[in-house]
């Protein structure tokens, strides 16, 4: 797949009165062809969602843990005054029917090996481009090891939010290129001109850029990355 100058609308076209994550962000990007980002996690009865946060709270107002509720009760929550429900990635995939290229985010979770499953068995009907990546190495790990989607590893500049041991390991040359064997790495705008990136740029690693809201950091991430996942500005940027 070609990564040069591919613009991702984060968590699809969204705005003030049209939820992330939601049936009608997609279905906006499909009509401006727009390729998509999305999140999924796993229901307590193994549905697999597209939600980003572990809570509902955020987009809801009712508080909610994904992990520990079931299918039922997260389709009664109201995304927006739209009544947008929380999709499946089914629901999704009949939407898109492969007229944009998606990128799965596998979120952590108790069980990664049966989320990862369930998303791989639900893709192989599927004709179009799908990419993955998590900030789970297991999650990388598996679906590098498994499949033959083209797989990334997130990875944070922020040091406060990740753990002492693992933040040397995922900003470790030789893990993500060696180990993981990485088709791409995702990093945050902040982390882009980090001596890591700066390396992997030099080995010809395809870098990808989250989250882009403005044309000023769009421009200045043109220096570092490939691809750009960006919210708002998707259509202003497919022109630049």
């Amino acid at each position: 797949m070609n990564y040069q100058n591919l613009i991702i609308a984060h968590r699809g076209c969204w705005d003030k009165r049209t939820p992330e994550n939601s049936l009608l962000a997609f279905k906006q990007c499909v009509e401006k062809s727009i390729p998509i980002e999305l999140d999924v996690q796993l229901s307590l009865d193994e549905e697999v969602v597209v939600f980003h946060d572990k809570n509902t709270f955020s987009m809801t107002g009712v508080s909610l843990e994904i992990e520990k509720s079931t299918f039922q009760e997260l389709r009664k929550l109201k995304l927006s005054s739209l009544a947008a429900k929380i999709p499946t990635l089914k629901e999704v995939l009949d939407l898109v029917k492969g007229k944009v290229p998606l990128l799965i985010e596998i979120k952590r979770g108790r069980n990664f090996s049966l989320l990862s499953r369930k998303v791989y068995e639900l893709l192989k009907d599927y004709s179009g481009e799908v990419m993955i990546q998590s900030f789970d190495i297991r999650v990388v790990w598996w679906w590098k090891k498994k499949t033959d989607y083209p797989t990334g590893l997130l990875v944070s500049s922020n040091r406060k939010l990740q753990s002492v041991f693992y933040y040397p390991i995922v900003h470790s040359v030789f893990v993500v290129e060696k180990l993981l064997n990485v088709d791409f790495v995702s990093v945050d705008f902040e982390g882009l001109n980090s001596a890591f990136i700066s390396k992997l740029r030099v080995r010809k690693m395809p870098i990808f850029v989250w989250t882009i809201t403005k044309l000023s950091e769009f421009k200045a991430a043109k220096f570092y990355a490939d691809c750009f996942i960006a919210d708002g500005i998707c259509e202003k940027l497919k022109d630049k």
